[in-house]
């Protein structure tokens, strides 16, 4: 079943309050509505009726349309709001316009006021789509923008690991030398040719092209050979 339109009349004449009903009655619209004629209950019911549209005269005992519109305006800016009254003179229809009213319809044409709630009443759902598919995108984007920051803080972090990475193993690197393919050597005394053509000690030739170094001895071999006196008696 269809949920009844909530409208909220603020009118001071029962008599025009009841035509106003009478005319929506009879053009079938679903509604229920709450009759107010001051300032006072109509604050009062737009929050604890909660009205889907309102239908204001214009001129009512220290109060007005106008006023009646900028009050509802800075509380609920997205309800409808037709003026229905007398004959305006143009100013005052240009100055309610300006401060946001739906429509106006004069109460010797009320035959205008189903078609003019129904198409506030359109108007009013189709701002509402609009502000939560703008809602919706905000949230899709706040969202997106988050991960995308969250991401990059990733990556930034993966980048200066990979860095320290990288330069740790260029300074690992830097600590090896290796001596690797084939290597010119004399077979008689052993040395060993280097890139620029010249023919080097061995162990001068390793120490240059590598982190290895030398402590000198003697073998024992060439000890007997070198000092044959201290082997004699062995």
């Amino acid at each position: 079943m269809t949920e009844k339109i909530r409208i909220l009349i603020l009118e001071d004449v029962a008599s025009d309050a009841a035509l106003m009903e009478d005319e929506l009655q009879n053009a079938n619209l679903n509604f229920v509505s709450h009759v107010v004629s001051n300032r006072k209950d109509y604050l009062a019911q737009l929050e604890h009726f909660s009205p889907d549209i309102i239908l204001s005269d214009y001129n009512l005992p220290q109060y007005d349309g106008v006023k009646a519109l900028h009050d509802v305006r800075s509380r609920f800016p997205d309800i409808p709001f037709i003026l229905v009254t007398g004959a305006i003179g143009e100013n005052v229809a240009i100055e309610v316009f300006r401060n946001g009213a739906n429509d106006y319809v004069m109460k010797n044409c009320l035959q205008r006021l189903e078609p003019a709630v129904q198409r506030a009443l359109e108007e009013a759902r189709e701002i509402k789509a609009r502000k939560e598919a703008e809602s919706a995108l905000r949230q899709a984007h706040d969202e997106l923008e988050m991960q995308v920051r969250l991401r990059t803080s990733q990556l930034q972090i993966e980048i200066e690991e990979r860095k320290k990475t990288e330069e740790s193993l260029r300074e690992a690197m830097g600590r090896i030398k290796t001596l690797s393919g084939l290597l010119p050597i004399c077979a008689s005394c052993k040395k060993i040719r280097d890139n620029d053509g010249a023919w080097v000690q061995i162990e001068s030739y390793i120490k240059n092209n590598s982190d290895a170094d030398f402590t000198h001895g003697v073998c024992p071999e060439c000890a007997v050979k070198l000092y044959p006196n201290l082997f004699l008696n062995k």
